[in-house]
């Protein structure tokens, strides 16, 4: 009896432990709130944002003189603990607020939905954004989606024209084997011309530019300033739930200079160096390559919330964020003891891994004929420095020799010369008398 109660026992212990494992995985499922959400989007011309504010959230930011798009939906909100932030199910409910924006501060202004797109295109130093809306927007996603046909149609027969040049290779092939069995060489010589002349078909290019498709949101562009904004469905009602303050923030500094530092050696380390006060240095184990871009310099918190809503930041403190690489620019380059600055031009480079097992990087100026480099982009496109010199002084200059405010850096090669290992080999002496009386007692067996 005794056995058979214990297991009686021992299953309504794992009966109540399961059952209280239930009720508690129920407990810890997020609590899902109807909440007013707003979907902001911004761009500055050389990155797209996106976040959203919730109805916990202080504010929405946005950077002032700049294009953004904010909608409201009627949506559910839950914090999730693991990574401390609110998220939203816009899975289970997503329905969008109808009526229009009202902007309450220096003057009341009333918004009415607009349609707009983004349209991105890719060039030498990145990818760059471009805002239309309304009938814009309308005609570029519609030119967009003709192109875009015409290069899938392109495309198809691009594949039909390499799958039947394949299939005529290798008819010619098996002709040719058949001929130089049967000892026809003469036949067989002119099946090899005929294969030689055959022609690859020219891939068609790519479009270079993506537009997005269109979306509906209030288009807000204010100067600075703070204001508060609600949405007021047709008959003039408030909404419930989206009053909310809007802080628009303008950079402290614009116009400056920041590089890309990259050493030749080492590609995927890539430091940038945003004060015209830095001191670049070298190990001179190789070469730097710099790449200019324009940036500015922005409050900490705005600019992170303006990113993501729900980031923190410090109110004391700026931050310099980079804008869009800076071409048709010259570099200036002056080594230490000489008087006149030498002129460096911005070329396309491309990068390889290096041979061998050190997994090393080669950076080489970018040449379509070369095979390995045929059907590629450049890599990058920067202004090479050697490393030559000890001390280097630059500064990045228009085509019309005026420089760019701010673009001024030192450069400082660190070497180790004789004296250092002569140094070296001191710091070793005093292990040497150690080492030798140990050597000399081994010799004799003790």
């Amino acid at each position: 009896m005794r056995p058979a109660r214990n297991a009686a026992l021992l299953g309504g212990a794992l009966l109540f432990g399961l059952g209280g494992a239930v009720q508690n995985s129920h407990a810890d499922l997020p609590q899902k709130q109807e909440q007013v959400v707003y979907s902001i989007v911004s761009c500055d011309g050389s990155a797209l944002q996106s976040t959203f504010a919730t109805e916990r959230s202080e504010a929405i930011y946005l950077v002032a003189g700049v294009d953004s798009f904010v909608s409201a939906d009627k949506t559910l909100v839950y914090y999730w603990p693991i990574t401390r932030q609110w998220k939203t199910d816009s899975d289970t409910l997503n329905v969008p607020l109808m009526g229009s924006l009202v902007i309450s501060g220096r003057q009341r202004r009333v918004l009415s939905p607009v349609e707009y797109a983004y349209r991105s295109a890719t060039n030498p130093y990145g990818t760059s954004w471009t805002c239309y809306t309304a009938e814009a927007a309308r005609r570029e996603a519609s030119e967009y989606k003709s192109a875009s046909d015409a290069l899938a149609q392109k495309v198809i027969e691009y594949t039909n024209q390499e799958s039947r040049l394949d299939a005529e290779r290798q008819r010619l092939i098996d002709s040719i084997r058949d001929l130089v069995r049967a000892g026809n060489n003469a036949d067989a010589e002119r099946l090899v011309a005929q294969y030689n002349s055959l022609v690859e078909p020219e891939a068609p290019p790519r479009l270079g530019y993506e537009v997005r498709p269109i979306e509906v949101a209030f288009d807000l562009n204010l100067p600075a300033g703070d204001y508060s904004i609600h949405i007021e469905d047709p008959s003039g009602a408030t909404l419930e739930g989206s009053g909310k303050r809007l802080v628009v923030f303008s950079p402290r500094r614009t116009g400056a200079v920041g590089y890309d530092v990259i050493p030749g050696d080492r590609w995927t380390h890539t430091e940038e160096s945003s004060g015209d006060k830095d001191v670049l240095y070298l190990s001179g184990a190789s070469d730097l390559y710099l790449r200019p871009f324009e940036q500015a310099e922005f409050n900490d918190l705005d600019y992170g919330r303006m990113i993501d809503n729900q980031s923190t930041g410090s109110p004391r403190s700026f931050r310099w964020v980079r804008n869009r690489q800076i071409g048709d620019s010259i570099l200036r380059v002056r080594a230490e003891g000489e008087g006149a600055f030498d002129s460096v031009a911005e070329r396309p480079y491309f990068v390889q891994q290096a041979p061998g097992a050190g997994l090393g990087y080669l950076i080489l100026p970018f040449d379509e004929s070369q095979p390995d480099q045929q059907g590629h982009d450049p890599s990058l496109v920067a202004f090479h420095v050697p490393n030559d010199a000890g001390r280097l002084r630059l500064y990045l200059s228009r085509p019309d020799g005026t420089a760019y405010a701010g673009s001024e850096r030192e450069i400082r090669v660190v070497r180790r010369d004789r004296d250092g290992d002569y140094l070296l080999l001191l710091a070793l002496l005093p292990l040497a008398g150690l080492i030798v009386p140990l050597v000399r007692r081994l010799k004799n067996g003790q």
